[in-house]
């Protein structure tokens, strides 16, 4: 880094040093080019003994070719060796010209660095300053001095051009203006002929528009007239439909009423049958049982007297064969017999029991289908009443039905009417308003027609004031239409001569001045007139 500094410093102090070494630098160069022209002579120099050699291998003999390959490989040996040493002395130039090179590089970089760091401090320097910034503010007011200047000189040429062209169109307007008297005059005729021909077109435009109006208004009453017919129609017509429908519901009513009726009775009948048969099924369930009990007692009786003749068989053969046991036999006896009579009487009782519980049995189904009779009359009675309340209440709801449907077209057919009439009132009050927004549009047309006329006659005043004295003589046929244009024009002939000229011309200047003629040049240009 000091070394670098040191550099700049010296090519800062010595600019001639720094020139030398560029030479050095291109010297250097030329060197390497020279040596790098030499290498490739070099190279031609060993392709050439390469076919040298080649070429002693296909001449000479055995020895020969030994002889000359030694001595190529010598050759060739010296010559790689000499390539060496010049590519060693190549590599150090190349080493020191990329030294000299990275130092130049270095040193242009620095300088440029130190310049671009000058060039920052005069920027800064030279922004710093009151003294720079007012001599700029000072150099741009003077630019905006002299375009200003340059302007007015802009705009004194042009005035006095405007002044030359002014000058040379009055010339021209005054060459044309005896050309132009009988034109004027005819347009002043075809406009009056217009205004005739326009009021005539607006006046019959208005009859004709009072007359559709009319007619107009006549249509809408016989259509009004028309509707209400019409809807009072389809009203009579809605209630004819309306009490065909009620006349229609009440057939049907009846009718389902009848059918009703004729189907519970065969309801009824059919239940009573099915009542029958049931009690029917009843009793031939209650004789079945009977039946099937009496049986099953007198097997059980069969039973019982078989087993009676097995044990008196039993007791027979035990009598005689067991004499000496009868003492015993006669204790199993009297325990047998004892327990016979026990089952007996058990079996007697069981079937008391079993008849009285058949009784009850029966008493129970009796009261059973007692209860279910009952419940099935209790069932349809209910059944009855809900119908019959079923009915009466549908009736009621059809009946406050129809009664809120009457009322409900009542009120609908109110509304219509009060909705005709207030169309009707809306329909007088929209045609009144018309033809009070029509009566103030005209009257607004004619305020507007009035004021135009004030504006033009105000105009025309300001016009004559302005040109009709100057013209003096020349004022063509037309322009001095009444009283009062004539009057202000000879307001200024003090002496009656019919004419404005001499001290009557200085006081209409005078007056054209204090209305806002500032030029002095007796007329009231654009400028002047908006003043005015």
């Amino acid at each position: 880094g000091a070394q670098k500094r040191a550099r700049a410093r010296d090519a800062r102090t010595h600019p001639a040093t720094m020139s030398t070494r560029l030479s050095t630098r291109q010297q250097l160069l030329n060197k390497r080019r020279a040596e790098e022209a030499k290498i490739d002579e070099l190279t031609k120099f060993t392709a050439s003994m390469e076919g040298m050699k080649a070429a002693n291998a296909r001449e000479a003999a055995l020895g020969g070719k030994i002889r000359a390959n030694t001595h190529a490989q010598r050759a060739t040996e010296m010559m790689f060796r000499k390539m060496e040493e010049d590519e060693r002395v190549t590599a150090k130039v190349r080493a020191r010209q990329t030294a000299q090179e990275t130092a130049i590089a270095e040193e242009l970089a620095m300088r440029k660095m130190a310049e671009e760091s000058r060039r920052l401090e005069v920027q800064r320097i030279c922004d710093a300053d009151p003294g720079l910034r007012e001599l700029q503010e000072k150099l741009k007011t003077a630019y905006v001095t002299a375009e200003q200047h340059r302007q007015l000189r802009e705009a004194e040429e042009l005035r006095k051009m405007e002044a030359e062209r002014m000058a040379a169109l009055e010339e021209q307007e005054e060459h044309d203006r005896k050309l132009g008297l009988r034109e004027e005059a005819a347009r002043e005729e075809r406009r009056r002929m217009n205004q005739l021909e326009g009021r005539r077109v607006i006046e019959d435009q208005i009859i004709d528009k009072e007359r559709r109006k009319f007619y107009e208004g006549q249509e809408q009453a016989r259509r009004d007239r028309e509707a209400i017919d019409d809807v009072i129609s389809k009203l009579a017509a809605e209630e004819k439909a309306e009490r065909d429908a009620i006349a229609s519901k009440k057939a049907e009513t009846q009718a389902f009423i009848k059918s009703f009726q004729a189907e519970h009775a065969e309801w009824k009948a059919a239940q009573r049958k099915a009542e029958a048969d049931e009690e029917a099924r009843i009793m031939a369930y209650a004789r079945a049982k009977e039946e099937r009990e009496a049986g099953v007692a007198a097997k059980k009786a069969a039973e019982d007297a078989e087993k009676e003749r097995m044990y008196r068989q039993i007791v027979e053969r035990q009598e005689a064969l067991a004499a000496q046991m009868e003492e015993e036999e006669n204790l199993r006896m009297l325990l047998a017999e004892e327990e016979t009579e026990a089952k007996a009487a058990a079996a007697a009782a069981r079937r008391a029991a079993k008849r009285r519980a058949d009784v009850a049995d029966m008493m129970a189904a009796n009261e059973a289908q007692k209860r279910l009779k009952a419940d099935l009359l209790e069932k349809q009675r209910r059944e009855e009443a809900e119908f019959i309340a079923m009915l009466r209440a549908k009736y009621e709801a059809d009946d406050a039905k129809d009664r809120a449907e009457r009322e409900r077209r009542a009120a609908a057919n109110a509304d219509y009417k009060r909705e005709v009439e207030k169309q009707k009132a809306e329909r007088a009050s929209m045609f009144e308003m018309q033809r009070q927004a029509e009566l103030r549009a005209e009257k607004v047309s004619a305020e507007r027609e009035a004021f135009r006329q004030r504006v033009v006659a105000e105009a025309r005043r300001k016009l004559l004031e302005e040109h009709a004295a100057k013209l003096r003589d020349y004022l063509p046929k037309g322009v001095i239409m009444d009283d009062d244009d004539l009057k202000i024009i000879m307001r200024y002939d003090t002496n009656k001569d019919g004419r404005v000229d001499g001290t009557e011309m200085e006081a209409l200047k005078r007056d054209l001045v204090a209305a806002g003629d500032r030029d002095g040049d007796g007329r009231l240009t654009g400028d002047e007139r908006r003043v005015a």
